[in-house]
Protein backbone atom coordinates (compact mmCIF):
# COMPACT_ATOMS: atom_id res chain seq x y z
CA UNK A 1 0.00 0.00 0.00
CA UNK A 2 2.58 2.23 0.77
CA UNK A 3 3.90 1.58 -2.50
CA UNK A 4 1.18 2.50 -4.40
CA UNK A 5 0.81 6.02 -2.85
CA UNK A 6 4.38 6.55 -3.19
CA UNK A 7 3.78 6.14 -7.00
CA UNK A 8 0.49 7.72 -6.83
CA UNK A 9 2.07 10.91 -5.47
CA UNK A 10 4.86 10.72 -8.30
CA UNK A 11 2.23 10.71 -10.84
CA UNK A 12 0.25 13.47 -9.38
CA UNK A 13 4.07 15.72 -9.10
CA UNK A 14 4.41 14.77 -13.11
CA UNK A 15 0.64 15.87 -14.07
CA UNK A 16 1.37 19.08 -11.61
CA UNK A 17 4.25 19.78 -14.04
CA UNK A 18 2.98 18.62 -17.34
CA UNK A 19 -0.02 21.48 -16.55
CA UNK A 20 2.28 24.21 -15.36
CA UNK A 21 4.46 24.16 -18.62
CA UNK A 22 1.90 23.20 -21.13
CA UNK A 23 -1.56 23.61 -19.69
CA UNK A 24 -3.34 24.22 -23.01
CA UNK A 25 -2.05 20.90 -24.84
CA UNK A 26 -2.66 18.76 -21.38
CA UNK A 27 -5.85 19.74 -21.40
CA UNK A 28 -6.70 19.44 -25.43
CA UNK A 29 -5.20 16.08 -25.06
CA UNK A 30 -7.55 15.11 -22.46
CA UNK A 31 -10.86 16.10 -24.18
CA UNK A 32 -9.54 14.19 -27.22
CA UNK A 33 -8.85 10.87 -25.24
CA UNK A 34 -11.90 11.70 -23.35
CA UNK A 35 -13.81 12.24 -26.88
CA UNK A 36 -12.79 9.05 -28.50
CA UNK A 37 -13.42 6.70 -25.21
CA UNK A 38 -16.97 8.53 -24.62
CA UNK A 39 -17.78 7.52 -28.75
CA UNK A 40 -16.29 4.30 -28.39
CA UNK A 41 -18.34 3.53 -25.40
CA UNK A 42 -21.36 4.39 -26.47
CA UNK A 43 -21.01 3.39 -30.06
CA UNK A 44 -21.17 6.65 -31.90
CA UNK A 45 -17.75 5.20 -33.13
CA UNK A 46 -17.71 2.06 -34.88
CA UNK A 47 -15.05 1.19 -37.30
CA UNK A 48 -15.52 -2.32 -39.16
CA UNK A 49 -12.70 -4.14 -40.56
CA UNK A 50 -12.13 -6.57 -43.11
CA UNK A 51 -9.87 -9.40 -42.89
CA UNK A 52 -7.27 -8.40 -45.56
CA UNK A 53 -6.23 -4.86 -44.14
CA UNK A 54 -6.13 -6.43 -40.88
CA UNK A 55 -3.75 -9.08 -41.69
CA UNK A 56 -1.92 -6.25 -43.45
CA UNK A 57 -1.13 -4.03 -40.44
CA UNK A 58 -0.20 -7.23 -38.16
CA UNK A 59 3.16 -7.40 -39.71
CA UNK A 60 3.72 -3.47 -39.44
CA UNK A 61 3.40 -4.34 -35.07
CA UNK A 62 5.45 -7.28 -35.17
CA UNK A 63 8.23 -5.18 -37.47
CA UNK A 64 8.00 -2.43 -34.75
CA UNK A 65 8.36 -4.47 -31.89
CA UNK A 66 11.22 -6.56 -33.04
CA UNK A 67 12.69 -3.60 -34.15
CA UNK A 68 12.53 -2.08 -30.68
CA UNK A 69 14.26 -5.18 -29.27
CA UNK A 70 17.36 -4.30 -30.73
CA UNK A 71 17.68 -1.12 -28.37
CA UNK A 72 20.37 -1.34 -25.56
CA UNK A 73 19.17 -1.18 -22.57
CA UNK A 74 21.00 0.24 -18.95
CA UNK A 75 20.44 -2.79 -17.48
CA UNK A 76 23.25 -1.22 -14.59
CA UNK A 77 20.61 0.20 -12.46
CA UNK A 78 18.31 -2.52 -12.34
CA UNK A 79 21.11 -5.11 -11.07
CA UNK A 80 22.09 -3.11 -8.60
CA UNK A 81 18.42 -2.21 -7.06
CA UNK A 82 18.16 -6.11 -6.61
CA UNK A 83 21.75 -6.73 -5.73
CA UNK A 84 20.15 -7.74 -1.74
CA UNK A 85 17.82 -9.39 -3.43
CA UNK A 86 19.33 -12.88 -3.39
CA UNK A 87 18.37 -13.34 -7.29
CA UNK A 88 20.77 -14.47 -9.78
CA UNK A 89 21.74 -12.10 -12.63
CA UNK A 90 19.66 -14.63 -15.21
CA UNK A 91 16.16 -14.27 -13.58
CA UNK A 92 16.83 -10.58 -13.01
CA UNK A 93 17.13 -10.23 -16.60
CA UNK A 94 14.71 -12.98 -17.78
CA UNK A 95 11.58 -10.56 -15.13
CA UNK A 96 12.87 -7.61 -17.09
CA UNK A 97 12.53 -8.62 -20.54
CA UNK A 98 9.18 -10.43 -20.38
CA UNK A 99 7.76 -7.11 -18.67
CA UNK A 100 9.25 -5.06 -21.48
CA UNK A 101 8.67 -7.45 -24.21
CA UNK A 102 4.73 -6.75 -22.93
CA UNK A 103 5.82 -3.34 -23.28
CA UNK A 104 7.10 -3.34 -26.96
CA UNK A 105 4.14 -5.14 -28.03
CA UNK A 106 1.53 -3.03 -26.31
CA UNK A 107 0.00 -1.30 -29.04
CA UNK A 108 -0.10 -4.88 -30.86
CA UNK A 109 -2.10 -5.85 -27.76
CA UNK A 110 -4.61 -2.59 -27.85
CA UNK A 111 -4.80 -3.58 -31.72
CA UNK A 112 -6.26 -7.01 -30.67
CA UNK A 113 -9.16 -5.57 -28.58
CA UNK A 114 -10.11 -3.10 -31.91
CA UNK A 115 -9.66 -6.21 -33.93
CA UNK A 116 -11.97 -8.24 -32.21
CA UNK A 117 -14.84 -5.88 -31.44
CA UNK A 118 -14.36 -4.42 -35.39
CA UNK A 119 -13.97 -7.34 -37.86
CA UNK A 120 -16.91 -8.57 -40.20
CA UNK A 121 -15.55 -11.95 -39.75
CA UNK A 122 -14.35 -13.17 -36.36
CA UNK A 123 -13.69 -16.59 -37.44
CA UNK A 124 -10.08 -15.62 -38.38
CA UNK A 125 -9.59 -13.71 -35.27
CA UNK A 126 -7.32 -16.51 -33.83
CA UNK A 127 -4.53 -16.00 -36.03
CA UNK A 128 -4.34 -11.92 -34.31
CA UNK A 129 -3.74 -13.26 -31.02
CA UNK A 130 -1.01 -16.43 -32.29
CA UNK A 131 0.57 -13.38 -33.80
CA UNK A 132 0.67 -11.45 -30.79
CA UNK A 133 2.17 -14.54 -28.77
CA UNK A 134 4.93 -14.97 -31.03
CA UNK A 135 5.50 -11.31 -31.59
CA UNK A 136 6.22 -11.12 -27.43
CA UNK A 137 8.33 -14.27 -27.45
CA UNK A 138 10.55 -13.18 -30.13
CA UNK A 139 11.38 -9.79 -28.91
CA UNK A 140 11.86 -11.46 -25.29
CA UNK A 141 13.99 -13.79 -27.19
CA UNK A 142 16.01 -11.07 -28.69
CA UNK A 143 16.63 -9.09 -25.61
CA UNK A 144 17.86 -12.09 -23.66
CA UNK A 145 20.09 -13.48 -26.41
CA UNK A 146 21.42 -9.38 -27.41
CA UNK A 147 22.25 -8.98 -23.55
CA UNK A 148 24.04 -12.29 -23.53
CA UNK A 149 26.26 -11.26 -26.48
CA UNK A 150 26.83 -7.55 -25.27
CA UNK A 151 28.04 -9.20 -22.10
CA UNK A 152 30.09 -12.01 -23.29
CA UNK A 153 31.19 -8.83 -26.04
CA UNK A 154 32.59 -6.76 -23.04
CA UNK A 155 34.44 -8.88 -21.33
CA UNK A 156 36.58 -10.26 -24.07
CA UNK A 157 36.68 -6.69 -25.50
CA UNK A 158 40.29 -5.62 -25.89
CA UNK A 159 41.99 -1.92 -26.71
CA UNK A 160 41.65 -1.62 -30.10
CA UNK A 161 40.11 1.51 -31.32
CA UNK A 162 38.21 1.84 -34.97
CA UNK A 163 39.08 4.15 -37.21
CA UNK A 164 36.92 6.72 -38.31
CA UNK A 165 35.96 10.40 -38.85
CA UNK A 166 35.20 11.47 -35.14
CA UNK A 167 32.50 13.83 -36.57
CA UNK A 168 30.34 11.39 -38.38
CA UNK A 169 30.59 8.99 -35.22
CA UNK A 170 29.15 11.39 -33.27
CA UNK A 171 26.43 12.23 -35.09
CA UNK A 172 25.53 9.05 -35.94
CA UNK A 173 25.73 8.00 -31.69
CA UNK A 174 23.72 11.26 -31.36
CA UNK A 175 20.77 11.00 -33.77
CA UNK A 176 20.41 7.58 -35.37
CA UNK A 177 18.18 5.84 -32.66
CA UNK A 178 15.71 2.90 -32.96
CA UNK A 179 12.29 5.39 -33.72
CA UNK A 180 14.38 7.03 -36.38
CA UNK A 181 14.89 3.89 -37.81
CA UNK A 182 11.69 2.41 -37.44
CA UNK A 183 10.22 5.60 -39.01
CA UNK A 184 12.53 6.05 -42.13
CA UNK A 185 11.99 2.06 -42.88
CA UNK A 186 7.95 2.57 -42.71
CA UNK A 187 7.97 5.83 -44.76
CA UNK A 188 10.55 4.28 -47.10
CA UNK A 189 8.42 1.26 -47.65
CA UNK A 190 4.77 3.34 -47.64
CA UNK A 191 6.43 5.71 -50.50
CA UNK A 192 7.91 2.36 -52.25
CA UNK A 193 4.45 1.16 -52.44
CA UNK A 194 2.50 4.38 -53.05
CA UNK A 195 4.97 5.31 -56.20
CA UNK A 196 4.63 1.68 -58.10
CA UNK A 197 0.83 1.98 -57.58
CA UNK A 198 0.45 4.87 -59.16
CA UNK A 199 3.09 4.61 -61.83
CA UNK A 200 1.62 1.34 -62.87
CA UNK A 201 -1.44 4.22 -64.56
CA UNK A 202 0.26 5.61 -67.31
CA UNK A 203 -1.95 8.51 -67.79
CA UNK A 204 -2.05 9.39 -64.52
CA UNK A 205 1.98 9.31 -64.47
CA UNK A 206 1.57 12.17 -66.83
CA UNK A 207 -1.40 14.10 -65.44
CA UNK A 208 -0.11 15.33 -61.85
CA UNK A 209 -2.38 18.31 -61.89
CA UNK A 210 -5.58 16.30 -61.24
CA UNK A 211 -3.56 13.71 -58.62
CA UNK A 212 -3.43 16.13 -55.83
CA UNK A 213 -4.31 13.15 -53.49
CA UNK A 214 -0.94 11.17 -54.58
CA UNK A 215 1.36 14.23 -53.19
CA UNK A 216 -0.34 14.90 -50.19
CA UNK A 217 0.63 11.23 -49.19
CA UNK A 218 3.96 11.51 -50.51
CA UNK A 219 4.32 14.90 -48.83
CA UNK A 220 2.81 13.65 -45.41
CA UNK A 221 4.93 10.22 -45.41
CA UNK A 222 7.95 12.25 -45.50
CA UNK A 223 6.83 14.64 -43.07
CA UNK A 224 5.94 12.18 -40.73
CA UNK A 225 9.19 10.82 -41.42
CA UNK A 226 10.88 13.67 -40.17
CA UNK A 227 9.08 13.51 -36.75
CA UNK A 228 11.63 10.31 -36.02
CA UNK A 229 13.68 13.52 -34.79
CA UNK A 230 11.70 14.07 -32.17
CA UNK A 231 13.43 11.07 -30.06
CA UNK A 232 17.11 11.12 -30.75
CA UNK A 233 17.21 15.12 -29.36
CA UNK A 234 16.98 14.31 -26.24
CA UNK A 235 19.82 11.07 -26.52
CA UNK A 236 22.59 13.80 -27.55
CA UNK A 237 25.45 13.73 -25.37
CA UNK A 238 24.58 17.29 -24.05
CA UNK A 239 27.56 17.39 -21.52
CA UNK A 240 30.17 16.86 -23.88
CA UNK A 241 28.30 19.79 -25.89
CA UNK A 242 28.08 21.70 -23.18
CA UNK A 243 31.22 21.58 -21.72
CA UNK A 244 33.75 20.08 -24.50
CA UNK A 245 32.48 21.88 -27.45
CA UNK A 246 30.48 24.74 -26.80
CA UNK A 247 28.56 25.59 -30.19
CA UNK A 248 25.46 27.84 -30.58
CA UNK A 249 21.77 26.75 -32.11
CA UNK A 250 22.94 26.89 -35.36
CA UNK A 251 25.32 24.37 -35.45
CA UNK A 252 23.08 22.06 -33.91
CA UNK A 253 20.53 22.96 -36.81
CA UNK A 254 22.80 22.44 -39.32
CA UNK A 255 24.20 18.60 -38.59
CA UNK A 256 20.36 17.55 -37.70
CA UNK A 257 19.74 19.58 -41.13
CA UNK A 258 22.80 17.11 -42.45
CA UNK A 259 21.76 13.91 -40.91
CA UNK A 260 18.04 14.15 -42.13
CA UNK A 261 19.06 15.11 -45.61
CA UNK A 262 21.32 12.40 -45.92
CA UNK A 263 18.84 9.78 -43.97
CA UNK A 264 16.11 10.80 -46.56
CA UNK A 265 17.40 12.49 -49.62
CA UNK A 266 17.37 9.22 -51.38
CA UNK A 267 13.69 9.35 -51.03
CA UNK A 268 13.39 13.33 -51.95
CA UNK A 269 15.72 12.82 -55.31
CA UNK A 270 13.17 10.26 -56.59
CA UNK A 271 10.40 12.14 -55.72
CA UNK A 272 11.36 15.54 -57.04
CA UNK A 273 12.25 13.98 -60.38
CA UNK A 274 8.88 12.11 -60.57
CA UNK A 275 7.29 15.40 -60.12
CA UNK A 276 9.22 17.54 -63.31
CA UNK A 277 9.00 14.50 -65.31
CA UNK A 278 4.87 14.25 -64.77
CA UNK A 279 4.16 18.79 -63.97
CA UNK A 280 5.90 20.00 -67.16
CA UNK A 281 3.59 22.63 -67.34
CA UNK A 282 2.31 22.48 -64.04
CA UNK A 283 5.41 23.35 -62.57
CA UNK A 284 3.44 25.50 -59.77
CA UNK A 285 2.50 22.26 -57.82
CA UNK A 286 6.47 21.51 -57.91
CA UNK A 287 7.03 25.05 -56.10
CA UNK A 288 3.93 24.26 -53.81
CA UNK A 289 4.70 21.58 -51.90
CA UNK A 290 8.63 22.04 -52.04
CA UNK A 291 7.60 25.05 -49.67
CA UNK A 292 5.28 22.62 -47.88
CA UNK A 293 8.12 20.27 -46.98
CA UNK A 294 10.31 23.04 -46.50
CA UNK A 295 8.19 24.21 -43.86
CA UNK A 296 7.54 20.99 -41.99
CA UNK A 297 11.14 20.07 -41.95
CA UNK A 298 12.34 22.97 -40.33
CA UNK A 299 9.43 23.78 -38.27
CA UNK A 300 9.73 19.73 -37.18
CA UNK A 301 13.45 20.10 -36.22
CA UNK A 302 12.70 23.02 -34.39
CA UNK A 303 10.21 21.71 -32.19
CA UNK A 304 12.53 18.56 -31.48
CA UNK A 305 15.07 20.86 -29.35
CA UNK A 306 12.21 22.71 -27.54
CA UNK A 307 12.18 21.54 -23.51
CA UNK A 308 9.34 19.81 -23.51
CA UNK A 309 7.48 16.02 -23.07
CA UNK A 310 7.74 14.17 -26.18
CA UNK A 311 4.18 13.81 -26.90
CA UNK A 312 3.65 17.56 -26.62
CA UNK A 313 6.13 17.57 -29.32
CA UNK A 314 5.21 14.85 -31.35
CA UNK A 315 1.30 16.91 -31.46
CA UNK A 316 2.93 19.94 -31.58
CA UNK A 317 4.60 18.47 -34.97
CA UNK A 318 1.31 16.73 -36.67
CA UNK A 319 -0.59 19.93 -35.70
CA UNK A 320 2.28 21.41 -38.65
CA UNK A 321 1.74 18.91 -40.41
CA UNK A 322 -2.19 19.33 -40.66
CA UNK A 323 -2.05 22.90 -40.73
CA UNK A 324 0.83 22.82 -43.73
CA UNK A 325 -1.00 20.01 -45.94
CA UNK A 326 -4.33 22.13 -45.15
CA UNK A 327 -2.50 25.42 -46.73
CA UNK A 328 -1.01 23.34 -49.57
CA UNK A 329 -4.87 23.73 -51.31
CA UNK A 330 -4.34 27.26 -51.48
CA UNK A 331 -2.89 29.32 -53.72
CA UNK A 332 0.98 29.67 -53.45
CA UNK A 333 0.81 33.01 -52.36
CA UNK A 334 -0.69 31.80 -49.44
CA UNK A 335 2.26 29.49 -48.88
CA UNK A 336 4.62 32.61 -47.50
CA UNK A 337 2.18 32.64 -44.57
CA UNK A 338 3.73 29.95 -43.24
CA UNK A 339 7.36 31.19 -42.96
CA UNK A 340 6.00 32.05 -39.60
CA UNK A 341 5.77 29.03 -38.26
CA UNK A 342 9.38 28.53 -39.07
CA UNK A 343 10.26 31.77 -37.47
CA UNK A 344 8.09 31.18 -34.35
CA UNK A 345 9.64 27.59 -33.76
CA UNK A 346 13.34 28.67 -34.45
CA UNK A 347 13.02 31.40 -31.98
CA UNK A 348 11.60 29.48 -29.58
CA UNK A 349 14.46 26.46 -29.74
CA UNK A 350 16.99 29.12 -30.24
CA UNK A 351 16.37 30.03 -26.37
CA UNK A 352 15.41 26.65 -24.99
CA UNK A 353 17.95 24.28 -26.66
CA UNK A 354 20.64 25.38 -23.92
CA UNK A 355 18.65 23.97 -21.24
CA UNK A 356 19.27 20.09 -22.81
CA UNK A 357 22.55 20.56 -20.89
CA UNK A 358 21.09 21.14 -17.77
CA UNK A 359 18.67 17.95 -17.83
Amino acid sequence: MALILFWIKIADKRIIASLKSSPFMVVWIALVICVFVYGFANNYINAVFDAKPVFLVTPVFMFFSLLKSFKNYNLTPLLIMYSKSGYNNKIIYTRYFLKQAFLNNILFIIFNIIAYNSMTDNKYFVFIPGLTALSIFASFLIMYLKCGIVNRSITKKTGAKRKGNPVVKSIICDYLSFDFIALMVLCAALFIFLTVEFAKDAESFFNLYSNYGFLILITSILSVGFMGILESIPKINWKFQAIISKNDYKYHLKRTVIFIGIAYGWLLAPFFIYIIAGSIIYRIILLKYLLCLFVIFFAVINIAFTVSHILIKGIKSLLVIALTMWFSALSVYHLIGLFILIFITFIKAKNEYGEWSLQ
